[in-house]
């Protein structure tokens, strides 16, 4: 790659956007009209913050890779931890530490790390919050939520917010530095935890009701009353009474009401026919 290019624009652009150009990728720089040819590259990446320098950018370009990391977490001895584990690693530097979201985007007037690892529940500003201000702001920047928590709409949320990867802070150490490394190529890392939260999410879930119970179920649905019930299917009310008591316990829920929302929510009846 052509140096005195680099540095010929490295300092007089508002905006740099990679883009596919041929059989490499061109990088733009929209406030001088130069641009460089960068080859075997696979990102498309806009930076809106301008850079001191395109040195680090063109090491990426090329394939030999720095990663520069900012830690956010607001328990010492966790940031203390994942320091120790990845100053073990050359190719993994780590740019800067903070103690909750907001102290993060301060920082970042200043420094501009490749990836940060981001915890989600901290003071002030929490994860997933800095994460949106940061993909507005610094677009260029990959987030990592990195947490305890395994909630699928923390999970939803910090993906949404615009992180690249989910992982919990039980994860291994190879994990982790692999996930980092993807992150700084664009790829995304998700923990099996958090695949198979978001996997469960789209599943009905089994309530393991017999063929009896889900006859019940779905005219209850239509609105009818024990008595009808017992009609509809002939048997007898105490019958559908204790059939009744079973879907909700089944359903895990205390009332009547309650079961025949959760049946039409969960889509466990539909046009009068279970589908359970």
């Amino acid at each position: 790659m052509d140096k005195d290019k680099i540095s010929m624009i490295s300092l007089q652009f508002s905006q740099i956007i990679i883009r596919n150009e041929g059989d490499g990728k061109k990088l733009e720089d929209h406030a001088s009209g130069q641009f460089l040819i960068i080859k075997n590259f696979d990102c498309i990446i806009t930076f809106t913050k301008p850079l001191l320098s395109l040195s680090l950018y063109a090491k990426k370009f090329e394939g030999d890779l720095m990663v520069k990391v900012m830690i956010v977490d607001d328990h010492r001895l966790v940031r203390e931890g994942i320091k120790a584990l990845l100053e073990t690693f050359d190719d993994i530097e780590i740019l800067c530490e903070a103690s909750n979201g907001k102290e993060a985007l301060d920082m970042l007037a200043d420094e501009w790390p490749d990836v940060i690892l981001m915890d989600i529940k901290m003071p002030e500003m929490n994860g997933i919050a800095a994460t949106e201000n940061i993909m507005e702001k610094y677009p260029g920047i990959k987030v990592i939520a990195l947490t305890s928590f395994i909630e699928k709409d923390l999970i939803e949320n910090s993906l949404k917010a615009g992180a690249v990867g989910y992982l919990m802070k039980n994860t291994t150490g190879k994990e982790l530095i692999s996930a980092i490394r993807d992150a700084a190529k664009c790829h995304s890392s998700l923990s099996s935890e958090a695949s198979d939260m978001l996997i469960s999410g789209y599943k009905t879930p089994d309530y393991r009701l017999t063929s009896r119970e889900k006859d019940i179920l779905t005219l209850m649905v239509k609105g009818q009353s024990n008595n009808e019930i017992a009609e509809t299917i002939i048997i007898s009310p105490s019958t559908v009474k204790f059939h009744v008591s079973n879907i909700l316990m089944k359903l895990g829920v205390s009332s009547r009401n309650k079961a025949v929302s959760l049946a039409v929510d969960k889509n466990l009846v539909k046009n009068g026919k279970n589908i359970i």
